[in-house]
């Protein structure tokens, strides 16, 4: 990572730190939480002169496969105008659902930061609380 992506890095963090708190976690991962969802905000490099944010969220994990789940996840990924919802069942056969979204950030305010990074860590906490209504237990 150069200089300017670390910079841009912060920039993201400061813009975000007066609405909610800002954690860094064993692997120096940044993240935000609410309501049970944990978002991670990585900043990378596109090229030298671009940058581009992903907003990371593991929405709920451990649900069990079931063609209903996964009709609920592709009739309900294409709802979202920012961000994208996938499954992912790992070697225990047990299915996580993720919610993320990437852009380019270069050029944007903190103000468009602010609501373009929030909407996608609430949307989570939405889908996380209806996934767990449907298919828990």
């Amino acid at each position: 990572m150069n200089l300017e992506t670390i910079a841009t890095q912060e920039r993201v963090h400061n813009a975000l730190s007066e609405f909610v708190e800002i954690e860094i976690d064993v692997d120096g991962d940044a993240y935000i939480e609410h309501e049970g969802v944990r978002a991670f905000l990585n900043v990378s490099d596109v090229d030298e002169q671009r940058s581009v944010l992903q907003v990371y969220t593991v929405t709920q994990s451990d649900f069990a496969p079931s063609p209903g789940l996964f009709r609920w996840v592709a009739t309900t990924a294409s709802k979202f105008r920012f961000g994208s919802l996938s499954a992912r069942v790992d070697d225990n056969d047990r299915v996580h659902l993720t919610f993320s979204h990437s852009l380019v950030i270069d050029g944007l305010d903190d103000e468009s930061l602010r609501l373009t990074i929030l909407p996608v860590v609430y949307t989570a906490a939405d889908l996380r609380r209806e996934a767990r209504q449907l298919f828990a237990g």
